[in-house]
C-alpha cells in the first residue's frame, strides 16, 4: 500500500487487525493501516503499518482487497456511491 509511513510495521507488532485499526485511530497523521496475519506472513506476522494517504480510495488494491496476506483499512469516510477506484 502506498503512502507516507507514519509508523513502521517492522517495529510495530500488534495482535490483530482490530488493534492495528485502533492504533491508526490514535495517531492523528494516520489515514490508512495495513496488518499482516497468518502463516503466509512469516517474519512479518503481526506487523502493523500506519500510513498517511490523501485519497486511499484511489488505490484499487486497498478498495478491492487484492492481497492474500495483508488486511488494510482506512479511517476516512467511503467515497460517494458510484465512484470507481483506479490504480494509484
Amino acid at each position: 500500500l502506498s503512502g507516507d509511513v507514519v509508523r513502521w510495521g517492522a517495529d510495530h507488532k500488534v495482535s490483530s487487525a482490530a488493534a492495528c485499526c485502533t492504533a491508526c485511530l490514535a495517531e492523528d497523521r494516520c489515514s490508512v493501516w495495513v496488518y499482516c496475519a497468518g502463516p503466509a506472513c512469516g517474519a512479518q506476522a503481526g506487523e502493523c503499518w500506519l500510513k498517511a494517504l490523501a485519497d486511499p480510495f484511489s488505490d484499487v488494491d486497498l478498495v478491492r482487497g487484492r492481497s492474500d496476506r495483508w488486511t488494510s483499512g482506512t479511517r476516512l469516510p467511503p467515497p460517494p456511491a458510484g465512484a470507481t477506484p483506479s490504480r494509484a
